[in-house]
């Protein structure tokens, strides 16, 4: 069982990658929003680690931002094996806003 830090930590690294891809991208969080018929207000919430999201609507946020599932996972090992997650690198990241003004 995971405990709760190790969860929370986990959550804040895939809000980061999800929000660094969808930067990447050039994509507005509203644009987002409209690829995933959802609301910008969700993506918001999701990329500031907010809410998580279950594996099959992950899914769907790397298709509508292009990127591979196994690509996604790759990283995001990669970021965990290397100890990305932590509350000082999560500060660094909060502070920045794209050319949209999202965060």
């Amino acid at each position: 069982m995971i405990n709760d830090s190790l969860q929370a930590d986990l959550r804040r690294v895939i809000a980061s990658m999800l929000r660094s891809f969808r930067r990447t991208s050039r994509i507005s969080q509203r644009d987002l929003a409209t690829r995933l018929t959802r609301t910008q207000a969700l993506v918001s919430k999701v990329e500031a680690g907010k809410i998580s999201l279950d594996v099959v609507e992950l899914r769907r946020w790397l298709a509508a931002l292009d990127v591979t599932f196994l690509d996604f996972i790759e990283q995001l090992d990669g970021k965990l094996e290397a100890g990305v997650g932590s509350p000082e690198s999560d500060q660094r990241e909060a502070g920045r806003s794209d050319e949209f003004g999202n965060q």
